[in-house]
């Protein structure tokens, strides 16, 4: 196992992580692991832990670089220290990961009402109207 980050005192490291998963499995359904987790967590935190996921499941998918940094919108340099650092990710864990569904970002296409003025609309202070 590869231990990261600050922690000097390995043991402490354990118990620490421990408590951590120990509250999260106290979570009685996923929407209450979310507000668990969004609440302890800060937004670049949550957003770097997501996003090495997504590359996880974009490498096991064999996707190509450019597609998954088109999907993910991160750099060559994330995708490689991601790799590296799935050499010591447990197999099992990997096919966990690899099983799991991502929800594509939707294409949100706004509806035209034909009753509707669909001129663009002023936006600053001073706009003149027309029509």
């Amino acid at each position: 196992m590869r231990y990261i980050g600050l922690h000097k005192d390995l043991e402490l490291r354990d118990i620490q992580i421990e408590y951590f998963v120990d509250l999260m499995s106290k979570c009685e359904n996923k929407k209450e692991l979310k507000i668990f987790i969004e609440s302890i967590m800060s937004p670049s935190e949550l957003a770097y832990i997501s996003q090495r996921l997504h590359i996880i499941k974009l490498v096991l998918d064999d996707k190509s670089y450019s597609e998954i940094k088109d999907s993910t919108g991160t750099t060559s340099g994330t995708i490689n220290a991601t790799k590296i650092l799935m050499k010591s990710v447990n197999k099992r864990i990997l096919k966990t990961i690899s099983g799991c569904k991502i929800k594509e970002k939707a294409n949100k296409k706004k509806k035209i009402d034909k009753n509707e003025n669909n001129f663009i609309k002023p936006h600053y202070p001073g706009a003149i109207k027309l029509g």
